[in-house]
């Protein structure tokens, strides 16, 4: 049976500053950081072509008479005017 001190362990540590971190968390933090940034500038992003669900029914049955098939769904309905709400405003 040993009763000495344990021997001393070697760890890979990367100096950041002050702080010395193993090399496995450092990884993991640029991970999550990167992975942020990613997340972060996609935010706002529209997509350049989106038709309306009207506007793909339309689209549809055009393409559907180009073709030349017998029974065609009926035509959409234009949509409503969306009335504005009181508070929209504030928004």
């Amino acid at each position: 049976m040993h009763r000495g001190p344990k021997p001393a362990r070697e760890e890979t540590a990367i100096a950041v500053g002050a702080v010395f971190m193993r090399a496995g968390t450092f990884a993991k933090s640029i991970l999550v950081v990167a992975t942020l940034a990613v997340m972060v500038s996609a935010c706002g992003r529209k997509p350049t072509v989106l038709d309306t669900p009207y506007e793909a029914a339309v689209e549809e049955r055009r393409q559907m008479e180009r073709d030349g098939v017998e029974t065609l769904p009926p035509a959409p309905q234009p949509p409503v005017r969306e009335r504005p709400f009181i508070l929209d405003g504030l928004i």
